[in-house]
């Protein structure tokens, strides 16, 4: 199964880049808010036909308007999506130091 990682190029964090999401929890992350759906139900219908990361990239791209847009994914391949919660804990239990809270 296809995970990812989220890489924002403004705001770099190693712990939090490391974390790995489904495709549908990434679209979680990047729904337009309803006021704003909204206001331009053509986005939001946009936004709604995304079924992987490349209509995503897309998608913010043409939202970054001319700008650099600043999202990366890391495709990743994990075996269910209890490896993907598994390692998803271990990195909530890694401490500002890089050790391990047991």
């Amino acid at each position: 199964m296809k995970a990812y990682r989220i890489i924002d190029s403004r705001e770099r964090n190693s712990k939090e880049e490391l974390k790995l999401y489904t495709i549908g929890q990434i679209k979680e992350f990047f729904r337009p808010d309803k006021e704003l759906a909204e206001e331009d139900p053509e986005q939001a219908s946009k936004f709604e036909k995304i079924v992987d990361i490349s209509d995503l990239e897309d998608y913010l791209t043409e939202q970054a308007a001319g700008m650099a847009q600043p999202y990366k994914f890391e495709e990743i391949e994990v075996e269910s999506p209890e490896e993907l919660e598994r390692k998803n804990n271990i990195l909530n239990d890694i401490d500002s130091h890089g050790f391990i809270n047991k």
